[in-house]
């Protein structure tokens, strides 16, 4: 995996432009949450972290490069696929991480998150043209090396470990079109 290039936050881009209905519809998911205690994997820079703080929730995140996170928030330098140990949390959140996640990981993640919460949300990359685009056009351009997971095949995995009642929301990018999911599990 190509962590250097996370040495400093990213800036700009034209994806961020690109992806603003996205992450407005991750934030109102978000705001729905509400005096939680939540395990953010992948934090990264916490782009939801202020939402989810301001809501009253008690935030912990885990991620490969803690120091990018910049709130005052307890943050485990962890791989995704190794979160025992970490505590009892009420909701695990994975938003733009499963792309980082081969398939396997992925499944381990979502072991990994049943065993330590009764609700996951997360966003995944499809294995539709625009993902395969943006995942390929990742390993080309920065080296980093990105996964595409099917909606029907996440779900199975989602519900292999005891999550239901799962629902899945279209992430647009331009034109309305779809280049990502944020699906929800509960237990």
């Amino acid at each position: 995996m190509n962590y250097e290039r996370y040495k400093k936050p990213v800036k700009g881009g034209l994806l961020r432009k690109l992806t603003t209905e996205s992450k407005r519809i991750i934030r109102m998911r978000l705001s729905e949450l509400t005096n939680l205690r939540i395990l953010d994997v992948g934090i990264g820079t916490a782009p939801y972290g202020e939402l989810l703080l301001k809501n009253g929730n008690k935030l912990t995140g885990a991620d490969q490069n803690p120091h990018l996170c910049r709130l005052p928030v307890k943050v485990y330098k962890v791989d995704a696929t190794d979160l025992t140990g970490k505590g009892r949390f009420d909701v695990v959140i994975a938003t733009w991480l499963s792309e980082y996640l081969s398939s396997q990981q992925l499944s381990v993640f979502l072991q990994q998150a049943a065993k330590i919460s009764n609700r996951v949300i997360l966003t995944i990359i499809p294995k539709t043209f625009l993902g395969w685009l943006y995942t390929f056009s990742a390993r080309m351009i920065r080296g980093v090396c990105k996964y595409n997971h099917s909606v029907k095949w996440s779900i199975n995995q989602m519900q292999k470990v005891g999550f239901g009642n799962i629902t899945v929301k279209r992430l647009p990018v331009v034109w309305g079109i779809s280049w990502a999911y944020l699906l929800t599990g509960n237990k």
